[in-house]
């Protein structure tokens, strides 16, 4: 798990506000650019994805798998 921003607040999953997307810390790789999340202050710490999926998230596609992924 990662954590986001300072302190020791650690996540299961890292929600991108600009792109409404979410990702699976366990399963980023360099196509989910996390780096540039957290750079640009656009993380989001996701406890529950589906409540954001009713909202109109998408899960990224590197990290959850094209069949999960609208986009």
């Amino acid at each position: 798990m990662s954590t986001i921003g300072t302190g020791s607040t650690y996540t299961k999953y890292l929600g991108n506000s600009s792109h409404k997307e979410i990702h699976r810390m366990d399963k980023v790789n360099g196509s989910c650019h996390v780096n540039e999340i957290l750079v640009n202050r656009h993380a989001v710490a996701v406890t529950r994805p589906l409540q954001l999926i009713k909202k109109g998230w998408d899960f990224c596609a590197h990290c959850w798998g094209k069949d999960l992924s609208e986009r």
